[in-house]
């Protein structure tokens, strides 16, 4: 059964928050996958409707979210169609949207944790100026492909869904955050600074440069399967 809540807490650069019941139960946890892609980005205090469900680990997690009232909605984070105040073109960010979506199906999506290399990626220079779009436009939700060399190894994030972190700079110097759930997929093994990552995921924007997430299998299937490749692995 559905049922409403408050958003009492909500982490924009990490993505995910709690929900607390309207009835007064225990709050809930949720991610932004679950939220409806649309202008706005969820915001503390906002009312929404949304089904529970238990994680892996057995705890509460908040799905399939939807909004009740925006308490935010005077503050929306484009998904590519203004900056600045300034209403963007309805052609540029359609041309975003295509541009990651040609490129995500440009490359074989191999089988979760297998020993084969895929092919060299010959379109990360497109990759780049796809993810450099977005992060001018202030784009979330977008499914990109690319590469990058491992700046940084991050300690694991483990408040709800468990995440695997660390930051990748690209060649045009741009760096991101990656969030690899190894609840749902495994861990990427040794990974060290200088090493190079190509992965498939949804980019989010943030006021740090971004997050690219959902780089593993979607579990009910209606998702697009994302990945990483590191040392001739590909991680689902």
């Amino acid at each position: 059964m559905r049922q409403q809540g408050r958003l009492t807490e909500w982490n924009d650069d990490r993505g995910f928050g709690f929900i607390t019941p309207l009835d007064g139960g225990p709050r809930v946890f949720v991610h932004i996958s679950e939220f409806p892609r649309d202008k706005h980005r969820p915001m503390k205090l906002d009312l929404v409707a949304y089904d529970v469900d238990k994680d892996d680990r057995g705890r509460l997690r908040g799905t399939q979210v939807l909004y009740v009232a925006q308490t935010g909605s005077a503050r929306t984070t484009p998904r590519s169609t203004s900056t600045g105040g300034r209403q963007l073109p309805i052609t540029l960010a359609v041309s975003v949207l295509l541009v990651g979506m040609f490129i995500a199906a440009s490359f074989y999506l191999g089988p979760s944790f297998v020993g084969k290399n895929r092919t060299d990626l010959s379109a990360s220079q497109s990759a780049d100026q796809s993810i450099a779009s977005a992060v001018q436009h202030h784009a979330s939700g977008v499914q990109v492909v690319g590469e990058g060399v491992v700046e940084r190894v991050l300690s694991d994030d483990n408040d709800g869904s468990r995440h695997q972190r660390f930051i990748l700079r690209l060649a045009s110097g741009q760096t991101l955050l990656v969030a690899h759930n190894i609840d749902l997929a495994p861990r990427l093994g040794s990974l060290a600074s200088g090493d190079r990552v190509e992965f498939n995921g949804v980019y989010e924007w943030n006021a740090k440069g971004g997050v690219i997430h959902w780089t593993h299998r979607d579990p009910n299937g209606q998702h697009a399967a994302g990945w990483l490749q590191h040392n001739g692995m590909i991680y689902q």
